[in-house]
């Protein structure tokens, strides 16, 4: 008896350890610290995911429709690329996941808070995960399940509800943070500062309140104290990065707001929302605009920073769902260009050959693929040239072909 009593004890014993082992293999390892002066570092910058939780929809007629008219997001597979995502960074290993916007399709509260459980994995990880609040973010009005054939009103996020559930990336490790919007600066570095700007918090209406750009004067002037160069982080862009559609892209006071970080020493944004892969410069001044990761080819950036805090920027893809993306894409801009060439009234091999030519001109740019003389030269932008004339699309391909 005595020495089954002993056993059992032993048993649990064993039993003990072993789950304690097991829970120390399971905590999650801690976020670093700044990164010494120097010292080379690398970011993984994705925007614009428009992550819609599972549980809000069924598939049905009205979704369907909804992403097949749209402007090509990849919705019903972003479960999937979130996650894929998350894995190539615990493979990089940056020093910091940057996420400039737009986290949600349309504003839900389930999305974000989804979406902030797929985040924790690569705190959990070890890599500190920092967050802008987009448009679609805080207050959407279109925020909505799909069931069927209808779409039906969800819980939308709140101001309040973002700083509560994003708080732990960024803020909450933030040198300092403004009271007024979801800014906040945050130390990469002892010598390098991201300071995120939030032009969508609630009554912003796309610009910096006053508040905020008071706020930011003084911690570009704290950075210029401790010897440290800043890099600033928006979801609208600060340069436009097309000359025909910039109006509703660009902060809306980004004039001030480029006066501002100019005289703080700030030389380069990055930023999302106009969903393209294109980098503007102005003055010594350049703003990276990286393309929505729910487009095709699913992108991110890299950024790397040498040791004397130069800039190296370059886009990568996520190697799944590539057809997919890309028949998504193209199938959503001939949507919307068949009712223009359709007007036209041309014969049918010319118009067949201005709809491909628009469909691929518009899916080169939006990837930054789009080779500048050689869409000049081909023969379809002749015809589009001769029988387009008065058109949107004219001017918008204008837009990419002649503009920067």
């Amino acid at each position: 008896m005595k020495k089954r009593n002993w056993l059992c004890l032993l048993a649990a014993l064993f039993l003990v350890l072993a789950l304690g082992c097991l829970a120390a293999l399971k905590q999650p390892k801690a976020l670093p610290g700044p990164a010494g002066a120097g010292r080379p570092l690398r970011l993984v910058v994705a925007t614009d995911l428009h992550y819609l939780s599972p549980r809000l929809t069924d598939g049905g007629s009205f979704f369907t429709q909804t992403v097949e008219r749209g402007d090509g997001k990849l919705v019903e597979y972003m479960d999937t690329v979130v996650d894929a995502l998350i894995d190539r960074v615990l493979e990089l290993k940056p020093d910091a996941l940057v996420l400039t916007g737009d986290l949600t399709f349309n504003g839900e509260r389930e999305s974000l808070l989804d979406l902030t459980e797929k985040l924790r994995r690569a705190q959990e990880g070890g890599i500190p995960v920092l967050v802008l609040p987009g448009n679609h973010d805080i207050g959407a009005i279109f925020a909505c399940r799909f069931e069927g054939d209808t779409a039906y009103q969800t819980t939308n996020i709140s101001q309040g509800d973002f700083r509560d559930l994003c708080a732990e990336f960024g803020p909450d490790r933030a040198l300092a943070a403004d009271e007024s919007s979801f800014s906040y600066v945050y130390e990469l570095a002892e010598d390098l500062r991201l300071l995120f700007l939030d032009a969508n918090a609630a009554g912003a209406g796309g610009k910096l309140k006053e508040e905020t750009l008071q706020w930011a004067r003084e911690q570009l002037g704290a950075a210029e104290e401790a010897g440290a160069q800043v890099i600033s982080v928006t979801h609208q862009n600060l340069l436009p990065q097309n000359a025909l559609l910039n109006k509703n892209y660009v902060v809306g006071n980004r004039k001030e707001v480029l006066e501002l970080l100019r005289a703080g020493g700030v030389r380069t944004n990055l930023s999302g929302h106009s969903h393209i892969l294109h980098a503007s410069e102005e003055d010594g001044f350049t703003d990276y605009c990286t393309e929505a990761l729910s487009l095709t080819p699913l992108r991110y950036a890299l950024v790397e920073l040498d040791g004397e805090r130069n800039v190296s920027y370059r886009a990568e893809s996520l190697p799944l769902l590539q057809r997919e993306a890309r028949e998504r894409f193209d199938g959503c801009s001939r949507v919307k260009l068949e009712p223009t060439v359709q007007a036209l009234e041309l014969p049918e091999e010319q118009a067949s050959q201005m709809l491909e030519f628009a469909v691929e001109l518009n899916r080169q740019y939006f990837t930054g693929e789009l080779d500048q003389a050689a869409a000049l030269a081909d023969p379809r932008w002749a015809l589009w040239k001769q029988l387009g004339e008065g058109s949107f699309w004219l001017d918008y391909m204008e837009s990419m072909i002649e503009g920067s």
